[in-house]
């Protein structure tokens, strides 16, 4: 009876679609909302149940997600927060991306990946940047991603017990570089010149 009402409730997907479409399995659509915009989404099976799909994933910085990275078989994906495909390709992983200079732009144009990328350049296939990765540069690269592009990745709670025995350790903190020392000048003489600026800076927040 309900599958023949002429009114029901359906779920759709919205946002990161290429990020959704690696974790949920529907049609892509587009619907209208209340207010009269017409926007794209994935239109889930009837008896589909958010509760139930997404309460076990858990968001990783990709540098955690290295592991499941490294672990994808040869057609596999794996999508970031935002919106940079990896898919697996024997010895190589394609980086994928949009082609949209404002969407995109920040990763093709990023001279680490260029370096580390085949012909150290993304080739535009319709509406995104492909490129080539081998799979022993793909350390050197999700570093890059991590550092300059701050990426995360969408993992099952099954996913996490490959983060946990690995030994993978990331920090955001920046490491303190002191000032280089000289040999022509004695220690004293350096440490008195460093509490003058420090007491100038002093002066002047006092000032303003």
């Amino acid at each position: 009876k309900a599958s023949t009402a002429s009114r029901k409730t359906r779920h759709i997907i919205t946002g990161n679609l290429l990020q959704a479409f690696s974790d949920f399995k529907g049609k892509l659509v587009s619907y209208t909302t209340d207010d009269g915009k017409t926007k794209k989404g994935i239109l889930m099976p009837d008896n589909w149940t958010p509760t139930e799909q997404i309460s076990d994933k858990v968001v990783v910085p990709i540098i955690k997600a290295l592991p499941i990275i490294k672990s994808l078989v040869n057609g596999n994906n794996i999508n970031t927060n935002n919106g940079i495909g990896l898919i697996k390709n024997g010895e190589y992983y394609k980086i994928i991306v949009a082609a949209s200079r404002q969407r995109g732009g920040d990763i093709y144009l990023d001279k680490g990946l260029l370096e580390l990328v085949e012909s150290n350049n993304f080739e535009k296939v319709s509406d995104k940047m492909v490129a080539k990765l081998h799979e022993l540069k793909i350390d050197k690269a999700v570093a890059i991603l991590q550092n300059n592009h701050s990426c995360s990745i969408t993992l099952s709670n099954y996913q996490l017990k490959d983060i946990k025995e690995s030994t993978i350790r990331y920090s955001s903190r920046k490491k303190i570089v002191l000032p280089p020392e000289q040999d022509d000048e004695p220690d004293n003489i350096r440490y008195l010149e460093l509490e003058a600026e420090a007491l100038e800076l002093e002066l002047e927040l006092l000032a303003a």
